[in-house]
């Protein structure tokens, strides 16, 4: 009979994960809330955010938590894996830019927008992987998903705001607004959560940061048809958590069990899949 005893949550650490989700979500109300009105637009969001968000790290990092599931040894090859698998994204997108079309960016390139983007998308990023991370670090001592994937949907509902929810008033557009963000934002954040549980939160913050920065510093960016956007969106991530998943599992020597993680079938099977619903 299998043991679910390793999957259950660690009760040290149980009430502190519980106040840390209930801070991402006081964060996500201020930030949907009419605050910003009373303060001032800017100063909210370049100021009062990152500062939220930089203190929601410092928080978690000077809680005692549970190391990531990778052996310390392997961790500059994780680093170095996520890079390559940022870098990796990136050229998929240009390719298919190519041959759909490109277009100009519409972030600020001069240099007060720069410094303002890195701090925006730079203190939201490293709050939420450091949440993430303590979170499932914290919940779970083995690979499991019914950990990874709850902590991914929650991370991606609350990267939208409550308007973009509100607004979709017909059923063309919701379908729009799942298939070209909200499924690849989920793909990208099921690939971080198993990234932040063998690496812990820098190596998430490689690879969604990599990706990050192309895409507010980029004065050139690919203008995909929705459909495409999609497509690539969903399908990359899982892609590279199954070879991410498949390189770990060779460098610490673990017996892989072809029947449970044959690759090359779950690549086939996510294609089909992905095929049939374009």
């Amino acid at each position: 009979m299998q043991d679910f005893t390793k999957y259950l949550p660690t009760r040290t650490f149980y009430k502190k994960s519980i106040l840390v989700l209930m801070l991402l979500i006081g964060i996500y109300i201020l930030d949907n809330s009419s605050v910003a009105t009373y303060i001032n637009r800017v100063l909210f969001t370049y100021i009062l955010k990152p500062l939220l968000w930089v203190g929601l790290a410092v928080l978690i990092w000077r809680m005692p938590h549970i190391k990531p599931a990778a052996k310390l040894r392997y961790k500059k090859l994780l680093y170095l894996w996520a890079s390559i698998f940022g870098v990796a994204f990136i050229i998929i997108n240009m390719f298919a830019g190519f041959l759909d079309s490109l277009g100009k960016s519409p972030y600020d390139h001069s240099s007060l927008g720069i410094i303002t983007n890195i701090i925006y998308v730079g203190s939201a990023l490293v709050g939420r992987e450091f949440a993430r991370s303590y979170l499932i670090n914290s919940l779970t001592k083995k690979e499991n998903y019914f950990v990874l994937i709850p902590i991914a949907l929650f991370m991606t509902i609350i990267n939208f705001s409550l308007n973009r929810y509100t607004g979709l008033s017909s059923i063309e557009g919701t379908v729009q607004f799942i298939a070209e963000y909200l499924l690849p934002e989920f793909s990208h954040n099921i690939f971080a959560s198993y990234l932040v549980f063998l690496g812990g939160p820098i190596v998430s913050i490689i690879y969604l940061g990599i990706v990050q920065v192309f895409y507010r510093l980029s004065p050139i960016l690919p203008n995909l048809k929705w459909i495409n956007t999609a497509l690539i969106g969903i399908l990359s991530p899982i892609f590279f958590l199954m070879i991410y998943n498949s390189i770990y599992l060779n460098i610490a020597k673990k017996k892989k069990h072809q029947e449970d993680e044959d690759v090359v079938s779950w690549i086939v099977t996510s294609i089909v899949s992905i095929l049939m619903i374009w």
